[in-house]
């Protein structure tokens, strides 16, 4: 769902706008970007998946060691586009149909860092929300490419647990490169994958999966702190 990436990226940027107005305390923000790896019930069925996630740590003590993380992130674990008639009566004219599957993730939890040195590092741990979502959406087939309708074909939302870690170097004050990695836990998710979407005589059928959907998660970004 296009709202849920707009979600991501307003909470990452509105945990930028919170903690610069938190003068006492330090603070941290970044962006990464995200390739995960499936485990559990969710490898057997998805290889791969793409995405972007960001986070925002404020410390609550004034060296910046312990403090409360919050995090959200996109994954894209795949997609399929196709091109067919625009009705069974309108047959003349082609659409495309673009199928994805995603994942929106948001975290809450302590975090522990080291806050000097030329390399820093850090864990973390999170209680989570994963929000499996598979959307089509339809546009032309000439240049323009402009798409006209979508719909959300199904969704599910699972609590789950985070573990991570990761290095923080700095480059330019108050700029670090950030290279890090998480296991995330979503436990029992329903979820669809390519090709669980049927268009028969009798209407659309969903062959929804239901599993565990673990993920490795490998991550490279920018942090900024202060």
């Amino acid at each position: 769902m296009k709202a849920a990436r707009r979600l991501s990226i307003g909470i990452a940027a509105s945990l930028c706008l919170a903690a610069s107005s938190a003068h006492a305390l330090r603070w941290e923000a970044g962006a990464h970007f995200v390739y995960a790896e499936p485990r559990a019930g969710f490898a057997n069925v998805v290889q791969r998946a793409f995405g972007l996630q960001g986070h925002g740590v404020l410390y609550v003590d004034p060296a910046g060691v312990a403090g409360i993380r919050l995090d959200a992130g996109y994954l894209n674990y795949g997609s399929e586009e196709k091109t067919v008639p625009l009705s069974n009566t309108v047959q003349r004219i082609d659409v495309k149909v673009n199928t994805s599957n995603n994942i929106a993730m948001i975290g809450i939890g302590p975090q522990f860092t080291v806050p000097a040195g030329p390399v820093r590092p850090y864990v973390y741990g999170t209680v989570s929300l994963g929000y499996f979502f598979t959307e089509s959406s339809v546009k032309g087939t000439d240049s323009s490419n402009q798409e006209f309708a979508s719909s959300t074909n199904f969704d599910d939302t699972t609590p789950g647990t985070t573990v991570g870690g990761g290095l923080r170097i700095p480059i330019v004050r108050p700029a670090l490169i950030d290279i890090g990695v998480e296991y995330r836990h979503h436990r029992q998710a329903r979820y669809l994958t390519k090709g669980d979407i049927v268009e028969g005589p009798n209407g659309v059928e969903l062959h929804v999966r239901e599993s565990d959907a673990d993920l490795f998660l490998y991550r490279i970004g920018i942090s900024f702190s202060q």
